[in-house]
């Protein structure tokens, strides 16, 4: 691993085929992030090591077997999980019995969805992949945890809302202006023309200079010589002026190309593209073992056989709805009050997020009422409530904006 890298590893053994696995852990301080969203999601993320730009550490957020495709959330309890009594007890062998069944199916859900790993080739596609067989695998047994199924979800809607103003910003870079660059460019080619035609002028000068004949020999070796000199310098200067012509023209193809690619042209002629548009445009190569040519249409034929397949930022937050729901209408998931007024709110945002702005309303009520209370009880304790402060102030501010609807 580079010395620069933002990971270290962690080796951890499968707890389904015992493998040992080396997953990558994001070192702290490898991004920062810009803000965060209305439903905690990172506005935007800048990695320390610029090479990693263009990767989401949502990544990271789930270790996957690179056996038998088993999927846990990566964190501490998963790295410790042979000490995790309850897991060990009650779980284990069923998520061993059920995981390997499914993982002797050829086209089962776990297989198709492992084997469309490509992390370096499809980072976005990769990492909401790897939260499907986490989710996956928890629903796997009965007593699956609807709160972690609500977090997971969540994280696959703010997967598909960062890959959204990606290919945004690539599409307004398509749709630049070129015209200010053209007339620059104009402008530059005119006087570029002029002092090609000073250079000429200045060729005939010489020549003038030079062309009375003399009769003193030594006079003409010596004028002869003078003559080479400037010559010689005039001839650095056209090499010059040559070699500018060639990229001034490139420049002008290259404006030309560019401006037929803003409007949409396809043409075979058009071969530069930004680096920019490469990194942003989502790939299009073959996906999924080469059936597909999209990750919606790969996405699509796995829905056929399990409904709860996200395709978009949207299907991502209703699936997270219902389940943050469950989650709070079963209490037991949820044991602190912070994480309560927290899920009282996100089950209110992303009701408003899709739609539902009566189910809005009563959840925003819920989230101020219950956090309200926590911090009067907690008043003496600014570390206690501070989370919750925030909280009921989010809820108040998006509480006032179903009011303009």
């Amino acid at each position: 691993m580079k010395l620069d890298s933002p990971f270290f590893l962690t080796k951890v053994e499968c707890p389904v085929c015992g493998q040992i696995n080396e997953f990558e852990n994001i070192k702290a301080g490898a991004y920062t992030e810009t803000g965060r969203d209305t439903d905690f999601g990172p506005k935007g993320i800048t990695w320390t090591n610029p090479e990693y730009q263009k990767i989401n550490p949502l990544l990271y957020f789930m270790a996957t077997c690179r056996n038998c495709f088993y999927t846990h959330e990566f964190n501490e309890s998963f790295k410790e999980w042979k000490k995790d009594r309850s897991f060990v007890a009650f779980r284990l062998s069923l998520i061993q019995e059920r995981h390997q069944r499914e993982l002797k199916q050829e086209r089962s859900v776990i297989n198709r969805l492992g084997e469309a790993l490509d992390p370096e080739g499809h980072p976005f596609e990769s990492a909401v992949i790897k939260l499907l067989l986490g989710i996956y695998d928890e629903k796997i047994i009965d007593e699956s945890n609807p709160l972690d199924l609500g977090r997971y979800y969540l994280r696959i809607a703010w997967l598909y809302r960062e890959n959204q103003k990606r290919e945004d910003t690539a599409h307004e870079i398509e749709k630049l202006d070129l015209t200010s660059l053209e007339e620059t460019l104009k402008v530059f080619q005119s006087n570029f023309q002029t002092q090609k035609e000073k250079i000429y002028e200045l060729k005939a000068s010489l020549d003038a200079c030079f062309r009375t004949p003399t009769r003193v020999v030594e006079m003409n070796q010596k004028k002869e010589q003078l003559q080479i000199k400037y010559l010689k310098g005039l001839g650095k200067i056209q090499e010059d002026i040559s070699s500018l012509q060639e990229s001034v023209d490139e420049l002008t193809d290259i404006c030309a190309q560019s401006h037929n690619f803003t409007l949409g042209a396809e043409s075979e002629n058009i071969k530069i593209i930004p680096k920019v548009l490469e990194e942003l445009i989502p790939s299009q190569s073959p996906f999924g073992g080469r059936d597909h040519l999209t990750f919606r249409s790969f996405s699509s034929s796995l829905k056929e056989i399990w409904s709860e397949i996200p395709l978009n930022e949207c299907e991502a937050m209703k699936l997270a709805l219902k389940y943050y729901k469950k989650s709070y209408q079963e209490i037991r998931d949820i044991t602190q009050e912070n994480q309560k007024i927290q899920a009282a709110y996100l089950i209110a945002e992303l009701s408003r997020r899709v739609g539902d702005y009566q189910e809005a309303r009563s959840y925003f009520e819920e989230a101020k009422s219950t956090g309200q209370d926590f911090i009067r009880i907690n008043r003496d304790d600014p570390n206690k409530i501070a989370l919750a402060q925030k909280i009921v102030e989010l809820a108040t501010k998006q509480e006032f904006t179903l009011k303009k609807i």
